[in-house]
This record gives structure tokens, C-alpha cells and sequence, in this order.
């Protein structure tokens, strides 16, 4: 767990990615392994199918080398069994070249080396013998049908050939019939068992994963919750690697950004509010210097009512003086026009 921490989501995402192409690959081998297998028994049973029927179809052409014989020694002019007998043969001979070539010594026949040998000498032997007794009747026809139980005798012993030659090819059949069994079940069972496993693997991953991605979202967010509310004590845990490491730095980072922020902030405020104070009490002295000064004013203003007093008195003897004055200049020039005339009168009489 504390490794898948380390690992980044892409990271994760493509280990999930990785285990269901393993698993979808393992899969995928263990279908192409049973197809490759059920198709080479598929294979090999069409191979027991057409060896069935040619060892029938020995059966068939040895009934028929057998029916020769007898024509040989029956029918009134047996000339032509000979050639009819040749072509059985050359029929015998190329079935029996087929079953050589179809290699079913390397397939699950229970016949060995000795018991081909034996087989085809019993074809051989056969053949041999019916050439002989056909020969034998185109001389001697009575002779050769007192040979008749001799071909009749080794007609059987090569039907008991043939049929213990077809149970073994069934034998063989069934056995590959069996192994498609097996095959499908092996093949069914391993599909089952590596996608169950495989289904567990990634579902344990990718519980896993999504633990390790959801786990530190659901911290974040509860940070986050807790940040809106005004909560700033709170802190994710920085366990994390990658996009969600950066993440919870992040948060965190943003958490003491904003933290500071309101730190400066309650600063800013007490000393605005000791400001305020400072202020509220020059108020105050401002109030009380202002109702100081408006006694003051009151004072000033009655000692200017009496100075106005004091002046309108001293206008008022101003203008009185200024009338005495005025009388006065004119009583000095009256004078003075007397004085001039009594000096002109004093020079006059002078004169005379």
C-alpha cells in the first residue's frame, strides 16, 4: 500500500491496464493451446475415421479375392476370374498403401511394428494363396474345390485380422475422443482458473488503487471542508507521491498563504484599533480644548463689546473735540483778521 503511494495514478492506471492484458493474454494462450490441441486430436480422430474405413474396405476386397476363389472353381469357363482377381488385388494393394502412409504408428493405435508386419504378411499370405488355388482351379477344377476349406479357413483368419485391426482403430478413436474431453475440460478449467485469478488480481488492485487515490482525496476534501468553515488548523498529510503529493502540498501551501494573510490581518486590526483609541482620546482633548475655547470666545467676545463701547465713547469725544477745535480754528481766525486789521490801523496812523 504504502508503495502504491509512491507510484503516480497514471502509473497505477496503467498497472491495472497491464494486469488485464496479462490476464486477457493468458487467456488468449490458454484458448489458442486448446484449439491447437483439440484440433490436432480432431486431426488424428479424422485419421482413426478414415483408417476404420479402409480397414473395412479391406474386409471388403478380401470378401471379394475370397468370392473369386470359389468363382474359380465353379463357374464353367473361369477364364476370366483371373484378371478379376488382379484387380481385387491391385485394389487390396492400394488400400493397404494408404493405412502405410497415414504414419498410424505415431498416433494412439495399439498396434506395433510386429502386428503391422503380421497384418500385411496375413494380406500377403492371403493373396499368395487365392492366386494359387485361382491358378490351381483353371487346371483342375475339382481339385481345387477340395481346396476350398483351406481358402474358406484363411478367408476367417483374415476376417479375425481385420476386425481386431478395426477394434483397435476404434480403440485409438475413442481414445482421441477422450483426450477432446480432457482437452476441453483442461481448457475450460484453465480459463476458469486464470480468469478468476486474474479477476481477483485486478480487483485487488484496483481496490487498491482506488483506496490509495480516494484515501488522500477524502483527507483533502475534509481539509478543504474544514479550510471553508474557517478552520485553518487543519492540514493534509503529505504522504503521497505525484499528482496527489502535489495536491496535499498544494492545499497545505494554500492553507498557510491564507493563514499569514489573517494573521497580518488581526495585526493590521489591534493596531488599528489602538489607533482608534489614540483617537477616540484625542477626541476627547479636541472636545474639551474646544469647549475651553469657546468660554474663551465668550470672554473675547464681551471684551470686544466693551472695547466697541469704549471706541463709539471715544468717537463720540472725538467729534465733540473736533467741533471745539473747529470753533477754536475759527475764533483764531477771527483773531487773526483782527490782529491784521488793527495792524493795518497802527501803520496807518503811523503813516500819518
Amino acid at each position: 500500500m504504502n508503495r502504491l503511494r509512491s507510484w503516480s495514478v497514471a502509473r497505477r492506471l496503467t498497472a491495472v491496464a497491464v494486469i488485464s492484458g496479462l490476464t486477457m493474454a493468458i487467456l488468449g494462450a490458454v484458448a489458442i493451446s486448446g484449439i491447437n490441441d483439440l484440433r490436432a486430436s480432431s486431426d488424428e480422430q479424422n485419421k482413426m475415421g478414415a483408417a476404420t474405413g479402409m480397414v473395412q474396405s479391406l474386409d471388403h476386397v478380401a470378401q471379394s479375392i475370397a468370392s473369386d476363389a470359389y468363382l474359380a472353381a465353379s463357374l464353367e469357363d473361369p477364364s476370366g476370374v483371373p484378371d478379376q482377381l488382379q484387380a481385387h488385388i491391385g485394389e487390396l494393394q492400394g488400400v493397404m498403401d494408404g493405412l502405410e502412409g497415414m504414419n498410424l504408428s505415431s498416433s494412439k493405435l495399439e498396434l506395433s511394428e510386429e502386428d503391422s508386419a503380421a497384418f500385411q504378411k496375413g494380406f500377403e499370405d492371403f493373396i499368395t494363396q487365392a492366386s494359387a488355388f485361382v491358378q490351381a482351379a483353371l487346371t483342375d477344377q475339382a481339385a481345387a474345390r477340395r481346396q476350398l476349406d483351406e481358402i474358406q479357413k484363411s478367408a476367417e483368419q483374415l476376417d479375425g485380422v481385420i476386425d481386431a485391426a478395426v477394434d483397435s482403430v476404434r480403440t485409438a478413436t475413442d481414445a482421441y475422443n477422450a483426450d477432446q474431453d480432457g482437452v476441453r475440460n483442461r481448457v475450460l478449467w484453465t480459463t476458469i482458473v486464470t480468469g478468476v485469478l486474474g479477476l481477483l488480481l485486478m480487483v485487488t488492485l484496483i481496490a487498491l488503487i482506488a483506496r490509495s487515490i480516494v484515501g488522500p482525496l477524502r483527507r483533502s476534501v475534509a481539509v478543504l471542508t474544514a479550510f471553508a468553515g474557517g478552520d485553518l488548523s487543519q492540514r493534509a498529510d503529505e504522504t503521497s507521491a505525484a499528482e496527489l503529493g502535489e495536491l496535499e502540498h498544494a492545499l497545505n501551501q494554500s492553507i498557510d498563504s491564507v493563514a499569514g494573510i489573517v494573521t497580518a490581518v488581526q495585526g493590521s486590526a489591534d493596531a488599528v484599533a489602538a489607533a482608534s483609541e489614540e483617537l477616540s482620546a484625542s477626541s476627547q482633548q479636541i472636545a474639551a480644548g474646544a469647549e475651553e475655547t469657546s468660554v474663551q470666545a465668550g470672554v473675547v467676545a464681551g471684551a470686544a463689546d466693551e472695547v466697541s463701547r469704549n471706541v463709539q465713547t471715544v468717537a463720540a469725544g472725538a467729534d465733540e473735540m473736533g467741533a471745539s477745535i473747529r470753533e477754536i480754528a475759527a475764533s483764531a481766525n477771527d483773531a487773526a483778521r483782527v490782529a491784521t486789521e488793527a495792524v493795518t490801523i497802527v501803520e496807518r496812523t503811523n503813516e500819518t
